[in-house]
């Protein structure tokens, strides 16, 4: 018998599973106008990126991109998040540090719209990363 089988879903629900058993690092933004601002980043995450909080929290997402490539990219997968479309898990290369990011719209604060991104690290060592061809995201592309 053959079946159709969603694999966003099955992917979805394996980092589910994960999120449960451990601890991965968010950051949360929101939309003003046609920019994208920081509200929370995690702790863990500030320290991968080695940066403080001073330099993602109320900040743009413009400001913190130190090129127009990167903010580009980085723009596309907000809007798309923003938009609450389904393209919304991506592999992201930090400083050779595979991470996948998937992006889910809460509402915090009296029904106040933000986005959520979870980085959730993959094993250096995973057989996946010999077939992936992405580029690396240093942390100079940041600020």
């Amino acid at each position: 018998m053959k079946e159709n089988i969603n694999l966003n879903s099955v992917v979805f629900n394996t980092l589910k599973q994960y999120e449960q058993a451990f601890t991965i690092m968010t950051f949360r933004f929101t939309k003003i106008d046609e920019d994208f601002y920081y509200t929370y980043i995690d702790p863990a995450l500030v320290d991968k990126m080695q940066l403080s909080k001073k330099h993602f929290i109320n900040r743009r997402l413009q400001d913190i991109c130190i090129n127009r490539e990167i903010f580009n990219k980085m723009y596309t997968y907000y809007e798309l998040a923003w938009k609450n479309e389904q393209s919304n898990l991506y592999i992201f290369n930090l400083n050779t540090h595979i991470y996948i990011i998937y992006f889910k719209k809460i509402y915090v604060e009296k029904e106040k719209e933000v986005v959520q991104g979870h980085c959730i690290p993959i094993n250096p060592n995973s057989e996946l990363l010999s077939a992936l061809d992405i580029p690396i995201v240093h942390r100079f592309d940041f600020i």
